[in-house]
């Protein structure tokens, strides 16, 4: 037996948009996670992608007008409290209140991005603290579930922070001061998500050596929850979770127990803002 890494699911897969495939393998089409991996309901959390989306059409021109700030101001806020009790009220006993209380401002504060400019301004600051912070804690020894909490409220945060600095710069264009505080933000959370799909891995075991029914298996564990593989070592057909045979490869296999296992975490909303952020030319810092 021996624990072995995902092959599919590294950031540089993911910028490089690479599969590896087992040489000499017949590439099957992916196969359809457990019922119970469809359960969990990352809709909510996906509008954050789509509101990446909306603001860098709504600025890419550099003006936004009253009306195109009220739309995304409002889609921050819709998207926001559709999540927000997902993170106020997920982090346990073992995060400090100081932590805590700095996240819980900064989630809050979102709400003052349509406030007047006295209080917006403060707003912003207690974002960006909290936003900052959350990226930080992703490098600290978490468990699997604080490490996923506080990779939503980065995804959540720097959202805003988007949000509230494309409004900035296009105040400032108006004024012919021109800024680029969108785009220093956007490259800030594009390192954040890296660090996050690097930080949050299940540990997965691979055991070629057939077991008493003579299945050889593989699997992968993240925060409380094992997806299991098993396959008959001559016919190269795995079952997920006793799901139906189907032919698969080893990267295949390893990059749909990969996507099983964690499916309602951060890591797959992190891979869609990534690929936004990187459909939009964004660099890291």
């Amino acid at each position: 037996m021996r624990i072995v890494r995902p092959l599919f699911r590294t950031v540089a897969a993911v910028v490089l948009g690479l599969a590896m495939v087992v040489p000499g393998a017949t590439v099957v089409p992916r196969a359809t996670p457990p019922a119970w991996a469809q359960e969990g309901d990352q809709t909510d959390w996906m509008q954050f992608v789509e509101v990446l989306k909306k603001i860098w059409e709504a600025g890419s021109d550099g003006r936004l007008d009253p009306a195109e700030i009220a739309d995304f101001v409002m889609l921050i806020e819709q998207a926001l409290t559709g999540v927000k009790t997902d993170v106020l009220a997920a982090l346990d006993s073992k995060v400090s209140a100081q932590i805590r209380g700095k996240i819980d401002s900064a989630i809050n504060a979102v709400y003052n991005l349509d406030a007047p400019p006295w209080l917006r301004g403060p707003a912003i600051d207690t974002i960006q603290n909290g936003a900052y912070e959350a990226r930080a804690q992703l490098g600290a020894a978490w468990d699997d579930h604080n490490r996923d909490v506080f990779g939503k409220a980065m995804i959540t945060l720097f959202t805003a922070l988007d949000g509230a600095f494309t409004r900035i710069d296009a105040d400032n264009a108006a004024q012919g001061r021109p800024s680029n505080m969108a785009g220093n933000n956007k490259r800030q959370f594009r390192q954040g998500l890296e660090d996050l799909m690097r930080t949050m891995q299940p540990r997965c075991t691979y055991n070629p050596l057939p077991e008493k029914n003579g299945y050889v298996t593989y699997d992968c564990t993240y925060n409380g929850r094992t997806v299991h593989a098993q396959a008959n070592p001559l016919g190269g057909e795995w079952s997920i979770d006793g799901g139906p045979w189907q032919q698969l490869n080893r990267g295949q296999l390893e990059g749909l127990v990969f996507d099983t296992v964690m499916h309602d975490t951060a890591w797959p909303i992190a891979k869609k803002a990534h690929e936004e952020l990187l459909r939009q030319g964004v660099q890291l810092p």
